[in-house]
């Protein structure tokens, strides 16, 4: 009896659980769960919901502002409001949503539609019971249903929903790099440095001034040609050390930044 009722109460559970476009899906990055340093959604709270029109520039400002990306939902179908995302953000405990919604097409589908049908039976004759003779006469009514297709038009979208938790861990620099683009290293006729991608807010880089779009050419006079070394020299450094001195190309001038580690 108890595991019948166990399987009968699984049956219930899955059969409440509404699937959507933005649980379907859903792509993970990382569980937030595993990670002490990041912020999950309480068990009391509704995630911050965001539509977004240009999903690169907003997810910049969040990572800025310390939130890490949990995960993506990304398809196309017909419009599906934001509870489906809100729903899935409770599930795995992010706390901010970016949404975005696109039209893209309209479709012709076949929706099938249940008619009711009836059908009546009569019939008649004579019968003998005994030495009795007499007539009777009845009718049969069936009921059924028949299966009409409807002809309809549908909008389709393409729908996106990226999850987001704050980071409290401290970061030493503060700063997001990447390689210089071609046209970049054009322009400032060189090969070496990183271009600054990124600067999160209350860190160290942050407090300094550094700015998107800067490229750092050096750490304490040692040169920075690319994120190999970078890396080298940033493990030189640990938090607490206190000042360290940043040299970066800014539009076409060049800068000394202090910053306090």
């Amino acid at each position: 009896m108890k595991h019948i009722i166990s399987i009968m109460l699984l049956l219930f559970i899955v059969s409440g659980c509404k699937t959507t476009g933005y649980n379907q899906f859903y792509q993970p990055n990382f569980d937030i769960d595993s990670m002490a340093s990041v912020d999950r959604l309480k068990s009391n709270e509704t995630p911050k919901i965001f539509a977004s029109n240009d999903l690169n520039t907003d997810i910049k400002i969040l990572k800025a502002k310390r939130y890490l990306v949990v995960g993506t939902s990304s398809f196309n179908g017909p419009y599906e409001d934001t509870e489906g995302a809100i729903e899935q953000a409770k599930d795995i405990g992010a706390t901010v949503v970016l949404i975005k919604s696109e039209f893209t097409n309209t479709e012709s589908i076949t929706v099938p539609f249940l008619l009711p049908t009836s059908s009546t039976t009569y019939s008649s004759g004579n019968a003998y019971l005994g030495n009795t003779y007499g007539q009777y006469s009845g009718e049969t009514k069936t009921y059924g249903k028949t299966v009409v297709p409807i002809n309809k038009k549908q909008s389709r979208y393409d729908q996106a929903a990226v999850y987001f938790a704050k980071s409290n861990q401290k970061m030493k620099f503060g700063f997001g790099l990447k390689e210089l683009p071609a046209n970049l290293k054009n322009d400032l006729e060189r090969n070496s440095g990183l271009l600054v991608d990124i600067v999160y807010e209350n860190t160290p880089a942050f407090m300094a001034n550094v700015l998107v779009g800067d490229v750092i050419i050096s750490i304490d006079g040692k040169a920075i040609y690319n994120h190999q070394t970078a890396n080298m020299i940033f493990k030189e450094y640990v938090t607490g050390q206190g000042e360290i001195e940043l040299k970066v190309i800014r539009g076409n001038k060049i800068k000394l930044l202090k910053l306090n580690i």
